[in-house]
């Protein structure tokens, strides 16, 4: 089966940086493909023929299912003479809803796909406020069941405080529930030389079967 950090360490070296999540999700596909004899990928890829949900990477070939967060701070850089002007994303609650969104999709994705094996969400960020420890009160915070910090530990049903404002839950007001308990280990992916938020790192969250 692929081994995600394997393949993390071996796309750095190649991209270091990305412009989008969109770039990040050919980068990762392409690296694949090159790297692995007979991998086979498709992008955007339909579960199943009656639910209209969507996964960002399936690998037929190994019965993988990967889906990517991309969240970033601003940074300027050229790398291989391009250049990258990476610009801020901020709602940093928000990211990560959607993050842990992203586990419930492989979740739901390796149950319903009758050849999937298992599955990644894999987020880089250069935003260290994703995986250092928030000060001290972070669990008495609207968003505290959707932290994800180095250590903190993620399970079952996941939910708004409700005094949680309209316009940070629009779009994203459904509580999530994960199948499985996953503990959060942030990895290092690159450093550039682009002053402030030159560091990515990355959050590989394996599902099972």
């Amino acid at each position: 089966m692929l081994d995600i950090h394997n393949i993390m360490k071996g796309l750095a070296e190649r991209r270091p940086i990305f412009h989008s999540e969109a770039d990040f999700q050919l980068g990762l596909a392409s690296h694949v493909c090159n790297t692995s004899a007979g991998a086979v990928v498709r992008v955007n890829h339909k579960v199943t023929a009656n639910i209209d949900e969507i996964v960002d990477i399936w690998f037929p070939s190994d019965g993988t299912v990967i889906e990517l967060t991309h969240r970033l701070e601003p940074i300027n850089v050229t790398h291989d003479g391009v250049k990258y002007d990476l610009k801020h994303h901020g709602a940093r609650d928000q990211g990560r809803y959607d993050f842990i969104k992203s586990i419930a999709v492989v979740e739901n994705a390796v149950s319903r796909i009758s050849n999937a094996k298992h599955g990644f969400s894999v987020m880089l960020t250069n935003d260290p406020e994703y995986w250092i420890e928030p000060r001290a009160g972070w669990q008495d915070t609207y968003d505290s069941d959707f932290r994800i910090h180095e250590g903190s530990i993620l399970s079952g049903m996941l939910a708004w405080d409700p005094d949680a404002s309209e316009g940070t839950t629009q779009g994203r007001i459904d509580p999530i529930r994960l199948r499985g308990t996953y503990k959060m280990h942030w990895c290092d992916y690159s450093r550039l030389d682009g002053g402030e938020y030159s560091d990515f790192r990355y959050l590989a969250i394996e599902v099972g079967k």
